[in-house]
């Protein structure tokens, strides 16, 4: 908003003396004149900033552009439809960048082609930064971590933490991906045990929040809070608030984007999100004050990484400071759980629909990890040797998921300086948005069966594939950093999973596919349910 009244204030004192000349010097009357003219101003302002600018003095006019009216711009269009479809529909019209407005003339490119994600994301990713609008909105959830850091601060938090994400530091994490994954099951064992039936319809999407929760806690900041036992722990419902798809919250989202002043409205959603805000950041802190006590403890986990960081910048320069330290946490317990939670439970489904998806990559788990299916409890097993990269067709179902259903379907930055994207000059301040929903289904990246669920595609990709045409992570330094970390545990629990049980859909409820939604991740409004069952033999 604060966009608006600054463009509109000079306009306005102008008309002011205006109306005070009027009155004093040639004794015109004052309501009458004052209601004229701001009334003559406010049609100037909006013929110019609606009209004029827009379409004949905008640097961006040459780009081809959405018809619409730049008034209320294209926002109900666009949140009235699955994320990304309106971008899908404008794209195959007008080309591969192309401009659409928010509410009030605010321009908005939107970006699919290849050349200009490379250089925004990859070769100049530092000159556009997240939005400030993102920001406000990530860090009122999530604190200023190394989600919503940007330029050299971004660039040297995730220096620090790299050696928490290095290859060989998940690798060896790998038996706690499996002690968290095989308790899981065993909690569903006992359900289906205590069932009348040979099979119980679970949220799937709540089970694969609270292990992730309860693997991120554990493994990154070496504490335990066991979510999978608790499933009202203060922790995870801090997170359901946060997640929650209920109109009220998907409202205050779009709100909070466009007018970041919404977030003080004395109402009961911003008090419940404040709430659970300050149960995330009073679970930092102890994590903080735990690890301080120890303070020449060793260790490569993030939390380590973290306080070994603040411990840094008067000997070596590193910009990690305590005051931020908590809101690395907040980011890393938030986003990250989630994100690795939305994949699994959506690569559940899919394959809960496809059986013999299902089937084919039960029995290459079979084939590489026979043990699983014997019965064996898992503390008789070694997990260190057990490789879930080995597995090539896991491989190919986990990426297609992600193309299919991305976590997160779409990613905004903002020019921080002229730039130029192909032929179009970008001036600073321009928002662009990456439809990475739109991208992961585009025929001319993707062949003509791009809507269609097809692990085997990667075994042969068309000669128009790109890098940049697959972003669930984004690329570039921008790009996430614990993309090998959700790789493993998502992977990991996936074996264990389907070396015990069956999943289908469960016809009680509507396919989640039906009801996606989108509040920093893509979910299904109501969660993901289906029917589970024990594995024969």
């Amino acid at each position: 908003m604060a966009l608006f009244t600054f463009r509109l204030l000079p306009l306005v004192c102008t008309a002011s003396i205006a109306i005070y000349v009027l009155s004093r010097f040639m004794h015109f009357e004052t309501k009458s004149t004052g209601a004229l003219t701001y009334s003559i101003t406010f049609i100037i302002y909006l013929l110019y900033w609606l009209y004029i600018y827009p379409y004949h003095l905008s640097p961006l006019r040459h780009v081809p552009t959405v018809p619409g009216c730049p008034l209320w711009g294209h926002v109900f269009e666009i949140f009235n439809a699955e994320i990304g479809a309106v971008q899908q529909k404008w794209h195959k019209t007008h080309g591969p960048i192309v401009r659409y407005f928010y509410p009030f003339g605010k321009e908005i490119l939107s970006v699919v082609d290849n050349s200009a994600l490379k250089h925004i994301l990859v070769e100049a990713s530092y000159n556009y930064e997240k939005t400030a609008s993102n920001r406000k909105f990530l860090s009122r959830l999530f604190g200023e971590g190394i989600l919503t850091a940007g330029g050299k601060v971004h660039a040297q938090q995730r220096k620090a933490l790299n050696p928490a994400f290095s290859i060989s530091a998940i690798k060896a994490l790998a038996p706690a991906f499996w002690d968290y994954s095989c308790s899981m099951s065993s909690y569903w064992e006992q359900d289906i045990k205590e069932s009348s039936d040979d099979s119980v319809s679970l949220d799937i999407s709540d089970w694969a929040s609270r292990a992730t929760l309860d693997i991120i806690v554990a493994v990154g900041f070496g504490a335990k809070i066991d979510t999978l036992h608790n499933s009202t722990a203060p922790l995870i419902e801090a997170f359901r608030t946060v997640f929650r798809f209920d109109a009220v919250a998907k409202l205050l989202a779009v709100l909070h984007i466009l007018f970041p002043i919404v977030r003080y409205l004395p109402i009961k959603e911003n008090r419940e999100v404040d709430a659970a805000k300050r149960t995330l950041f009073e679970f930092a802190s102890g994590l903080i004050q735990e690890k301080e006590a120890n303070i020449n403890s060793t260790g490569n986990n993030i939390l380590s990484q973290l306080v070994r960081g603040d411990r840094k910048p008067q000997a070596a320069g590193e910009d990690i400071f305590s005051r931020v330290i908590c809101d690395q946490i907040a980011t890393f317990l938030g986003v990250g759980q989630d994100t690795s939670a939305t994949w699994l439970s959506w690569t559940l489904h899919l394959l809960s629909k496809h059986q013999h998806m299902q089937v084919k990559l039960r029995e290459e788990i079979r084939s590489h990890f026979p043990f699983l299916f014997r019965g064996a409890t898992h503390e008789k097993i070694d997990f260190t040797e057990v490789d879930v990269d080995r597995l090539p067709y896991l491989n190919n179902v986990c990426r297609e998921s992600l193309r299919f259903i991305p976590p997160i379907p779409f990613v905004s930055r903002e020019a921080a300086r002229d730039e130029r994207l192909g032929e179009y000059f970008i001036p600073k301040g321009t928002v662009i948005h990456i439809p990475i929903n739109t991208i992961h289904r585009m025929p001319e990246y993707w062949g003509p069966n791009s809507n269609a669920f097809d692990p085997d595609r990667w075994n042969c990709l068309p000669a128009s594939y790109t890098n940049n045409a697959f972003l669930p992570f984004t690329q570039g330094p921008r790009g996430c950093i614990g993309r090998k970390f959700a790789d493993t545990e998502v992977k990991t629990i996936l074996c264990c999973l389907l070396s015990k049980f069956q999943f289908s859909p469960d016809p009680a409820v509507q396919d989640p596919e039906e009801l996606k939604r989108y509040r920093i991740v893509q979910k299904s409004q109501y969660g993901i349910r289906l029917k589970v069952s024990k594995l024969d033999g």
